[in-house]
């Protein structure tokens, strides 16, 4: 897929979790990647989001890991963000 930035693009692998207006959130493999704007174009926040066998999910702002009836939230930046109830 491709990431488009003003008149910048760059492509990644993986699935699309979601977007918010800072950040966008893929699935590949195993991993959840973050990609962030930076100077126009678009790359990735150099963190990875393991999934341990969960689910990756959209909440607000935040990317969770839904595994165990818990959910395991990451912000834009791919830093922990706290946890909430499934």
């Amino acid at each position: 897929m491709y990431i488009k930035s003003g008149n910048h693009s760059t492509s990644v692998t993986g699935k699309l979790i979601g977007f918010t207006p800072k950040a966008v959130f893929v699935v590949n493999g195993q991993n959840v990647l973050v990609y962030v704007e930076k100077g126009g174009s678009f790359g990735g926040v150099g963190t990875q989001i393991t999934l341990n066998g969960g689910e990756a999910v959209m909440c607000g702002n935040c990317v969770g890991i839904k595994k165990n009836g818990r959910i395991s939230l990451y912000d834009e930046n791919g830093r922990p963000a706290g946890s909430r109830n499934a």
